[in-house]
């Protein structure tokens, strides 16, 4: 699939350096899409975390979970 505008992805945060905090799954919205793929991301965290957005400019794919990257959603049947 090819990432456009208005697309909800997932963003998997990098987490905390002491291990305290794992990477997760946030829910994030394609605001651009760059010529190389990469995608700039609007990401919402929940309130178990004080919720709130954050903008990240540059976000390049991975087909699996990984921290510092977005994929498509696990599809549920």
């Amino acid at each position: 699939m090819t990432p456009t505008v208005g697309r909800i992805v997932h963003y998997y945060n990098l987490g905390d350096a002491q291990g305290r905090f794992p990477s997760e799954a946030q829910a994030a919205i394609v605001t651009n899409v760059h010529v190389n793929g990469a995608v700039s991301l609007c990401v919402f965290y929940g309130n178990d975390r004080g919720g709130g957005q954050f903008f990240m400019p540059r976000v390049e794919f991975s087909a699996e979970p990984e921290p510092g990257r977005w994929t498509w959603p696990p599809r549920v049947p």
